[in-house]
């Protein structure tokens, strides 16, 4: 399993906010739109932040991958 927080590029301690704006500003800036040539990276890259934010932003999720 990643750490969600090396994806994301936020602290342990980081607060909803400030997770749910560093999701968007990299979602932006590995959005397949955005890196035309490497649609396959893109495409893995968001991936994994979707994956990442979905957990850190649930309360129940975020705590058992803190565990």
């Amino acid at each position: 399993m990643k750490n969600c927080y090396e994806t994301l590029q936020v602290f342990p301690s980081a607060g909803d906010q400030e997770i749910k704006d560093a999701f968007r500003f990299l979602l932006f800036r590995y959005h397949p739109d955005h890196n035309k040539g490497r649609e396959d990276w893109a495409v893995q890259r968001t991936m994994e932040l979707v994956d990442a934010y979905h957990t850190l932003s649930d309360p129940f999720r975020r705590a058992h991958h803190d565990v």
